[in-house]
């Protein structure tokens, strides 16, 4: 699977950037940065995936995401069971930091080697999922992103302390504290399972995919690998493939480059009749009201 380099606005010398973001563009696409990341998920809901893990992302969680770490976003369905949509929206505020830039920037100031040793140790990615500490970080990240000049700096030396020490006593405090983390190194079975089965539809969403292909896939007899995935997302494997190719479906409707009766066939759909009523259900819009709203004109 190709994973692509996300280019980080950053100069060479210059320590973070942070921005808000409300848009679907690099979702379900493989990307990396050297710069790690920090971000809160402010609305909408989903999961992010990484090399070995799933970690499920909702609004008011907090996410760490280290440098070079390929990771994706799989956004959640909308609407309620009896009258479903599509949201193609998640947004969140985020912060890059270079950290080769920001070690320099500590060189001189023995105070601050604490934080600098924290993050030069933080292999892998992790969410802060405890309301109160996710709420104050999260606070934290928007003061970040409010301020200016000198009082943006203050912000972002005291979001990076908050985090360091957070996470540092999640990590020492037993079993109630470790349910403030969600870590790589927590990572089980079930995560595996269905991280091979996302990373396969990833790859092969274009084609039919047979149910008994898949279940083989991951060692399921058919009958309790539905009951199995159905336990675990909420919802039938079908269901979650033909949600996948919508939204791929929206992503490649915003690049413009190809016609809309082609579109449906580009994400497996066999069917244009079947595609345009799934696409319609899924975002309340038909394919040509989503071209003329989100196309690139």
């Amino acid at each position: 699977m190709r994973v692509l380099r996300e280019i980080v606005p950053l100069l060479e010398n210059q320590v973070f950037t942070i921005k808000t973001e409300a848009s679907s563009e690099g979702y379900l696409t493989w990307h990396f940065h050297p710069e790690f990341e920090i971000f809160a998920c402010s609305k909408g809901s989903g999961k992010i995936m990484f090399d070995n893990e799933l970690i499920s992302v909702s609004e008011g969680m907090l996410i760490f995401v280290p440098g070079d770490c390929p990771h994706c976003w799989i956004p959640d369905p909308g609407g309620t069971q009896a009258n479903p949509s599509w949201s193609d929206t998640i947004t969140q505020t985020v912060l890059h930091v270079n950290y080769p830039a920001l070690r320099n920037m500590f060189a001189g100031f023995p105070d601050c080697q604490g934080i600098n040793h924290f993050f030069e140790n933080r292999h892998g990615p992790f969410a802060v999922t405890e309301p109160a500490t996710a709420l104050a970080l999260g606070g934290l990240l928007e003061k970040t992103l409010k301020e200016k000049e000198f009082a943006r700096l203050l912000s972002f030396l005291t979001l990076l302390q908050e985090l360091k020490q957070a996470c540092s006593t999640a990590l020492g405090a037993g079993d109630g504290g470790t349910q403030l983390l969600q870590a790589s190194a927590r990572r089980n079975r079930t995560g595996q399972t269905l991280d091979t089965i996302v990373k396969y539809i990833n790859a092969n969403y274009q084609r039919d995919i047979r149910l008994k292909e898949v279940a083989a896939l991951v060692n399921l007899e058919e009958t309790y690998f539905c009951r199995y995935f159905k336990t675990h997302t909420q919802k039938s494997f079908f269901q979650y493939l033909n949600e996948f190719r919508i939204v791929k479906s929206c992503a490649l409707i915003k690049t413009g480059k190809f016609p809309l009766k082609e579109i449906g066939y580009r994400t497996g759909f066999n069917n244009q009749s079947y595609f345009s009523k799934l696409f319609k259900e899924k975002t309340k819009k038909t394919p040509g009201q989503y071209a003329k709203l989100f196309g690139p004109g």
